[in-house]
């Protein structure tokens, strides 16, 4: 199920918001620890303004959970805990159909008193524990005990702070599927449990409405997650694939291949994947397991340790943005390897130039896995590259991996990223690969100063006109913005992709 969380300040603004989104959620939250002290004095009306507003008795169609989260949990309640429980006592008589209580209630008079309260109204208990700020290492254990012999529903809020954590957050959820539970991994790394919670029995996914307080860092939107993810059609058969990296919230792949797998009706879902540890992230990839995943900074070079094979490109580059599942029975068996960013690069460049770059001099600032694509794809058509970087021994490494892989009759120099570095003789093309200007923010090489003959190329896509291309511009230079490049690579994506995408 879809809940949508309720953060309003007051109860009329929380209605408006579930009357805004019934269509996309099965039932709502109402944080009674984020309304005004005002408000949460008139909570016992909130069911019955519901049922009216939605025209239909609440019952099974739309229940509401009825939380007052203490600030040392995560939320915003500081008053006294006699009052936090009268509150819960009030919204379980309102008709509430869940009511959460910490484990902790468990343990005091009072407590007790309220969970037998709701036990005789016939009012659900969610037992929960949240931690805002990591993650337990008896995740299953814990789960357990919240759900006392499925007595209650068992829920356990935690912070993953690594890849490492994912792993072992979704090995508890997988071992505890038959355990009523809702089991949430909240922030960055935790994201992918929000989407997956269906494949793991947990009972339901929290969302936010865009533009409200979140309840939990990390929640996506509703519309999002039901159009975009297509959470209600995701099955134990559904296919995944997603995109490492870090950082990787800025990352489009998601909106381009869920839409293109939701086009060609393939029941097969794209996932964001924050990624500390390349290690752990393909012991997760086995787990879950995923068939194909991109790869963007700082991973590309990382990864390749773990592919079984790769193409002539990856090979060639030192770095990979791609790698699919071997169909059973290949051989060797593993993961292939591919660099998608190759034909990516040159096919937008080309369009802009209206010929091969064979010949021209290019300048490529940058030397990570990025560059080393660039860089290849430039001396296998013939260009004349140097390579600029502040670190002058990486520059000069990629050199010297590359050199003898000008097939194309290309060469290669490298340099320092510096004003006083002479770029005569290399300045017909300008490629910029690494990840300054992201999020608008940074020019790589502000000395830099463009003469409007040059045809300047950006491959960073968020955003598109990044400072670098929008200087580049104003000097009256042709400019080929990030969103062709990521447009062309997704594109030799896909097509790997969609053919593993059928189970």
């Amino acid at each position: 199920m879809i809940c949508l969380e309720l953060t309003g300040a007051t109860l009329r603004e929380n209605l408006t918001l579930l009357q805004s989104h019934t269509n996309f959620v099965n039932m709502a939250e109402l944080r009674i620890d984020l309304l005004t002290t005002d408000e949460r004095a008139a909570i016992a009306g909130f069911p019955g303004q519901v049922e009216q507003a939605l025209g239909r008795p609440l019952g099974r169609a739309l229940p509401l959970i009825c939380t007052v989260r203490r600030a040392s949990d995560g939320g915003s309640y500081v008053a006294s805990e006699s009052e936090r429980l009268r509150l819960l006592e009030e919204g379980i008589t309102a008709g509430f159909a869940y009511v959460d209580l910490e484990s902790d209630l468990r343990e005091s008079p009072a407590g007790k008193a309220v969970g037998e309260h709701a036990r005789v109204t016939g009012c659900e208990i969610i037992r929960s524990i949240y931690d805002p700020v990591g993650q337990p290492a008896d995740a299953e254990a814990i789960v357990r005990r919240l759900s006392d012999d499925g007595r209650e529903i068992a829920r356990l809020t935690v912070t993953p702070r690594t890849t490492a954590d994912l792993v072992v957050l979704l090995e508890a959820a997988d071992r505890t599927r038959d355990v009523r539970k809702i089991l949430i991994g909240t922030g960055p790394y935790g994201f992918p449990t929000r989407i997956l919670s269906r494949r793991f029995g947990s009972m339901l996914t929290c969302v936010s409405a865009p533009g409200t307080e979140q309840a939990a860092p990390g929640h996506i939107g509703p519309v999002d997650l039901t159009t975009l993810y297509r959470f209600r059609d995701i099955t134990p058969d559904t296919r995944l694939f997603g995109i490492i990296g870090s950082p990787i919230a800025h990352s489009r792949s998601p909106q381009y291949h869920n839409r293109r797998f939701a086009a060609d009706q393939l029941n097969a879902r794209y996932l964001p994947i924050l990624v500390d540890d390349v290690q752990a992230f393909f012991n997760l990839a086995d787990r879950l397991p995923f068939h194909g995943v991109s790869v963007t900074m700082p991973h590309k070079e990382a990864v390749l340790p773990f592919l079984a094979d790769v193409d002539a490109g990856t090979t060639a580059a030192g770095s990979c943005n791609t790698f699919v599942r071997r169909m059973p029975g290949a051989a060797p068996p593993g993961w292939f390897g591919v660099n998608t960013d190759v034909p990516g690069f040159l096919a937008p460049l080309r369009e802009a130039l209206g010929e091969n770059p064979g010949g021209l001099g290019v300048t490529v600032i940058g030397a990570g896995g990025a560059a080393r694509a660039v860089v290849y794809a430039l001396v296998q058509e013939g260009a004349r590259v140097l390579v600029v970087n502040r670190s002058v021994d990486r520059a000069a490494g990629l050199v010297s991996d590359l050199q003898p892989l000008g097939s194309g009759g290309g060469a290669i120099a490298s340099a320092s990223l510096a004003p006083d570095t002479d770029l005569n003789g290399y300045r017909d093309v300008i490629v910029q690969t690494t990840s300054v200007g992201m999020h608008g923010v940074g020019d790589p090489a502000p000395w830099l100063r463009f003469d409007g003959t040059e045809l300047v190329y950006d491959i960073v896509y968020t955003p598109p006109e990044t400072p670098f291309i929008v200087r580049a511009r104003s000097a009256g230079c042709r400019t080929v913005t990030g969103d062709r490049m990521f447009d062309a690579q997704a594109d030799a994506q896909y097509r790997l992709f969609s053919r593993l995408a059928v189970s």
